[in-house]
């Protein structure tokens, strides 16, 4: 079989290798978030200050699973950065679940399956304070 010698079709994003995979992606630099990744203090500060955020000792394990994929792909963006996209992706996913769940722990009913029709509920029953209900419907409107 003989293997084609064109040039593949630019992705816009890295290309992972064997030789590239653990090197920082080319896509942060100049960003806010991590003004220099090259530096080693810096990608070690990047990893430090996203594994700094810790959840309350009561939440539930299956929404601590949910963050730790979050965790993770945060991390992991520093040598590909489209995960970036997927962790916060990902946190949206663990804010409607720790929704759900506390839903369903304050026995809400069947009918608002949606999570705009279960924050107005938790609120109109006192099962969350007005704060939480604001930053809850801004993650909604994101």
């Amino acid at each position: 079989m003989e293997q084609s010698q064109e040039k593949p079709k630019r992705l816009g994003i890295k290309r992972v290798s064997a030789d590239n995979w653990w090197q920082v992606d080319e896509a942060w630099r100049g960003t806010i978030m991590c003004p220099d990744p090259y530096r080693e203090d810096q990608v070690n500060g990047w990893v430090e200050t996203i594994c700094q955020v810790q959840l309350d000792a009561g939440v539930p394990d299956e929404i601590r699973d949910l963050f730790e994929v979050a965790r993770g792909a945060y991390v992991y963006s520093l040598p590909f950065y489209p995960l970036l996209t997927l962790g916060a992706e990902q946190l949206f996913r663990v804010v409607e679940a720790a929704v759900a769940l506390h839903y369903k722990n304050c026995v809400g009913p069947d009918y608002p399956r949606k999570f705009k029709g279960r924050i107005d509920w938790l609120l109109k029953h006192a099962k969350i304070t007005r704060d939480i209900y604001l930053r809850l419907d801004a993650v909604r409107v994101l």
